[in-house]
């Protein structure tokens, strides 16, 4: 098996996209599978993949290999235009990370006279099992673009003791926030913490 992701572009990538991909580096390795993650067209196409899946919703099926859309950004980041929707009815089918994606989804391409393919997206491929021990605290997974969204509700969080933050270093740090901690994208270590912790919170599927 020969997979293809189909990115946006290939600069350093948020935390979502570097770790979603490495869980994926894992899983195909363990199966045996063979993977490239790339933004031209022609590279994927020399690469000869038996399935490319498209990276979000701007990079619309642009090869005559099946190729299905991974739906993990959630909707409040569409863009709602042209682009968003062409790239979703090109796709040959959808893989989604929550309901609400799913629905939405269905809705958008329910006028189109052809038929997509439906799965689930939740690579995570830890190198151990999980311990089994006490958790506590609450985490939750800040990404730069965020911006101020709930800061509101952190502050209130934070105030309660025990609010966990993990995102990309070098961001404004707010008051009244404990400072984020900064992660390795290595499909490993952001699973691994999410098993301390009581509950997790994010503003995306991934």
């Amino acid at each position: 098996m020969r997979i293809a992701v189909h990115a946006p572009t290939l600069a350093a990538p948020p935390i979502g996209e570097a770790e979603q991909l490495r869980r994926l580096e894992i899983a195909c390795a363990r199966r045996g599978w063979a993977l490239l993650r790339a933004a031209d067209t022609a590279a994927i196409e020399a690469f000869g993949p038996d399935l490319v899946l498209a990276e979000g919703v701007r990079v619309p099926k642009l090869t005559p290999v099946p190729t299905l859309g991974l739906m993990s950004d959630p909707l409040e980041i569409w863009d709602g235009g042209d682009q968003s929707l062409e790239a979703i009815v090109s796709w040959d089918g959808h893989l989604f990370a929550d309901p609400d994606t799913r629905r939405q989804v269905r809705d958008l391409v329910a006028p189109v006279p052809a038929r997509f393919v439906e799965g689930r997206w939740f690579p995570s491929c830890p190198s151990v099992p999980l311990p089994t021990a006490p958790r506590d605290g609450l985490a939750w997974l800040d990404i730069e673009r965020d911006g101020p969204r709930d800061r509101d509700i952190l502050v209130a969080l934070a105030r309660q003791g025990g609010l966990q933050r993990y995102g990309l270093s070098g961001a404004a740090e707010p008051p009244g926030l404990p400072p984020r901690r900064v992660l390795p994208a290595d499909g490993e270590s952001v699973v691994r913490e999410l098993g301390r912790r009581a509950a997790a919170l994010c503003r995306r599927s991934r």
